[in-house]
């Protein structure tokens, strides 16, 4: 099994997240602004976002943290998340959602990001790292993009969102490329 240590820096923690944390992120789930940004049109009940956290604390081809500032310890502002970890190819996939309407465009996702990473490259060991953006979120691509995060894709017309067809970029960041 994975160690899944705190992480702390840039004035958050982030904490390993296990079923006490699903009812706060469930919240954050039902979030408009999220499911767009997602592309998420799947409704999840609360027990199943139980089950699901549940599970994860002991998958070893993951990293799931929840993102709360030093000033309210308290207080979960969103998740960032290091999915299908391949050991072997030392790679992994990228997602992050601050769900808190309140907590967004304050630069959560970009800190918490990089401590994150700073720990994938530097501690497990991973030399890449990849995600997908919807087009429609210049803001979420700019960071990537400030974190060295290079377009490697592009699928076009991938999802249909109230009547509108967006592309979906594909991205990855090396280990070599990141600058903390």
């Amino acid at each position: 099994m994975i160690e899944k240590p705190i992480l702390r820096g840039a004035g958050m923690t982030l904490r390993p997240l296990g079923v006490e944390h699903a009812a706060a992120l469930f919240a954050g789930f039902e979030d408009p602004e999220s499911k767009r940004l997602t592309g998420t049109s799947q409704e999840f009940t609360l027990e199943q976002c139980e089950a699901f956290y549940r599970r994860i604390p002991d998958d070893g081809s993951r990293v799931d943290y929840g993102i709360f500032e030093d000033t309210k310890p308290a207080h979960l502002c969103g998740e960032v998340v290091i999915n299908e970890i391949d050991w072997d190819a030392q790679t992994g996939h990228f997602r992050v959602a601050i769900s808190n309407p309140e907590d967004r465009n304050r630069g959560l996702g970009s800190r918490a990001i990089r401590i994150l990473f700073a720990h994938a490259f530097q501690v497990l060991g991973l030399k890449r790292i990849d995600l997908e953006v919807y087009a429609f979120n210049p803001r979420g691509i700019h960071v990537y993009e400030s974190l060295g995060f290079v377009r490697t894709g592009l699928q076009k017309a991938e999802l249909e969102w109230e009547g509108e067809t967006t592309d979906l970029i594909e991205m990855q960041l090396t280990a070599a490329a990141f600058t903390s």
